[in-house]
């Protein structure tokens, strides 16, 4: 049987969802529906910087009353209100596969100004609605709800916000199908049906570097330098050790060169062609052919796919057709990155950054490495096989222990340290756990078997480098008692932070582990026709500017900061990354390598200031 004649005789009989009428191709939403489903549904959603899972309320309204008149919705909303719906709750399908449109008619008292928005896991569509006094009929191009959970076409809630007090009366909404799907991204990975200035149209746009070079190239700074990018002209007594060590003078922490110098770490993650660890820069491409304008064969460029094929990196093909070779590629990444002030090559990079030019990270995992789980993404630390595995998975590393360009370890990320509290699946470590009935104490237990086997580890294969930490999430309260414990063996707290922070929370953290704080990831979303529009706020390009020049700047005169890195490099795949199905414009460059220059400005103006800001603490 058809899959979508499936899910829709699955809907009918469970909640009593609309079939399609075969005339006219649609779905028709019932809103007699609405007082008795009230069910709530949980998903992950995407959230500003990550994911996480949230139960939806089936109606959440505020500032705004509703009834039903003879299957007619009406709303009654005060300014400011909205009515967000599930569209179960309106007998509408959840996947809606082929829906080109959404029509309804709405009708006001007086001329009204309605934001109109669909919601998937991960992005979201919103019409601007300017509507007349009287009957308003409104048709939605929907074309894109594919894109809108980043791997589903998924649509989790309909929402409507008023601009002002009033009524209003919606009737006749309609989900009309097309025939046939059409391509959403175009054969460079941009999105199709858009149009904005950096748009790659034709290959030759592809291959330009002279416009940016010449950008570059009238970007200078008047301070100098050590060779890994540390400050030279200072008078702080500062040790010279070979390699990248942190010290604290008086109270101000700094991170230091291989040459002593005072070194605060501005760096991107993500700087790579593809994924090194897993397929989180590539996107889907097997059983979702339809989406895309042109795929490459896989004989055109085997590095740009996964081994089977199934997903592809659209920036790993461009830059293998815009340059000769990938070190070309690494040149001129790296020219970007020094003139700009980005002196760090952050987690998940290529390994061509490894060994020289720029100072680096590297990535380490307990996870994927050593194949041993608790439940829940959690390493079984406790599995007599767990230590072992893990010097066996590290041992490489001593090959990276004279490298003085290294910065240090980072050791795997955003770990769901919530789940040691709740021991609820068959492993060495929740066995071991089982009879500590304290919740924290479970988690110091865990804490204290974890961070000292890696240290352990890392200090035998290479003693030369930083323990960079586990990159915390940013909710110190979640985490204390891990915190705590990993003060004794971490040489740097790296915690990932994403929306404007506070300076008590950030204290917080630092009166818990008092050693030097690394932001490992934080980025600010854009509004721009790159990409969907994220499910959680996004900001005009100056306004996202301003507040990525103040997160910097506000960090910096910490005195526990030694250094910041935005996630990422190259805007996420539009399609919807791999993992989870991100898919935001928040790059550093474009699919195409196009570099961002309005961005590229805040982190150059930012790095301008490093000197005064770091030593004027």
């Amino acid at each position: 049987m058809n899959q979508n004649w499936v899910l829709i005789l699955s809907c009918l009989l469970i909640y009593g969802c609309s079939e399609p009428d075969n005339g006219t191709g649609s779905y028709r939403a019932d809103f007699s529906l609405l007082p008795t489903q009230l069910k709530k549904s949980e998903t992950e959603l995407g959230v500003f910087g990550g994911s996480g899972r949230k139960r939806l309320n089936a109606i959440d309204t505020q500032a705004v009353s509703f009834e039903i008149i003879q299957k007619e919705l009406l709303l009654d909303f005060d300014s400011g209100g909205y009515f967000r719906v599930l569209p179960i709750t309106l007998g509408l399908p959840e996947q809606w596969p082929m829906v080109n449109s959404i029509s309804m008619h709405l009708w006001v008292e007086e001329p009204t100004a309605l934001l109109f928005e669909l919601f998937g896991t991960r992005s979201r569509i919103q019409d601007s609605l300017s509507l007349k006094k009287g009957d308003n009929r409104i048709t939605i191009d929907t074309r894109e709800i594919p894109l809108l959970g980043g791997i589903d076409d998924e649509v989790l809630q309909l929402k409507w916000t008023a601009s002002k007090a009033g009524q209003l009366l919606i009737k006749e909404l309609a989900l009309n199908q097309e025939k046939q799907r059409i391509p959403l991204v175009d054969q460079w990975g941009q999105r199709r049906l858009s149009s904005y200035r950096s748009k790659v149209e034709q290959n030759h746009g592809l291959h330009t570097l002279d416009s940016e070079n010449k950008f570059l190239n009238g970007l200078s700074f008047d301070f100098a330098l050590d060779e890994y990018g540390g400050i030279a002209d200072h008078d702080l007594p500062l040790k010279t050790t070979g390699f990248f060590h942190a010290e604290q003078i008086g109270q101000n922490w700094f991170l230091v060169t291989p040459e002593g110098n005072p070194f605060y770490s501005f760096g991107l993650n993500g700087v790579r062609r593809k994924s090194t660890l897993n397929n989180a820069a590539l996107t889907l491409v097997k059983g979702r052919e339809w989406l895309f304008e042109k795929i490459p064969n896989y004989d055109e460029c085997p590095a740009c796919f996964s081994p089977d094929s199934a997903y592809l990196s659209f920036y790993c093909k461009n830059v293998t057709d815009k340059y000769d070779n990938y070190r070309e590629w690494k040149t001129q990444t790296s020219k970007r990155l020094r003139i700009l002030g980005l002196n760090t090559i952050g987690n998940w990079s290529d390994r061509l950054f490894f060994g020289g030019g720029l100072p680096y990270t590297y990535t380490l995992d307990t996870r994927v490495f050593t194949g041993l789980l608790a439940g829940g993404n959690l390493p079984d630390v406790f599995h007599p096989e767990w230590a072992v595995r893990v010097d066996s998975a590290f041992a490489h590393i001593s090959n990276l222990a004279a490298d003085d360009h290294l910065l240090g370890y980072f050791v795997d990320n955003e770990m769901p340290w919530g789940r040691i509290a709740r021991p609820d699946t068959a492993s060495a470590t929740f066995e071991a756990l089982r009879n500590i009935t304290d919740p924290e104490q479970r988690k110091t237990a865990f804490a204290a078997q974890y961070f000292s086997v890696i240290k352990k580890v890392l200090q035998k294969y290479d003693p030369n480098h930083l323990y960079l930490g586990c990159r915390f999430t940013r909710k110190l309260k979640n985490h204390r008692a891990i915190a705590t414990v990993a003060a004794d063996y971490l040489d740097v707290l790296s915690v990932n932070v994403y929306s404007p922070f506070t300076r008590q929370e950030m204290d917080e953290w630092y009166e818990t582990v008092k050693r030097p704080i690394l932001i490992g990831e934080h980025h600010i979303p854009p509004i721009t026709k790159r990409a969907l529009l994220p499910r959680y706020p996004a900001f005009t390009i100056s306004r996202r500017n301003e507040m990525v020049r103040k997160y910097l700047d506000t960090w910096i005169t910490y005195p526990y900061a030694v250094g910041s890195h935005w996630y990422q490099y190259v805007d996420q795949e539009v399609a919807g990354r791999a993992e989870g199905g991100e898919n935001q414009p928040v790059g550093l460059v474009s699919v195409t390598d196009q570099i961002h220059r309005e961005l590229a400005m805040v982190f150059h103006g930012f790095a301008q200031t490093i000197p005064e800001q770091y030593l004027g603490r």
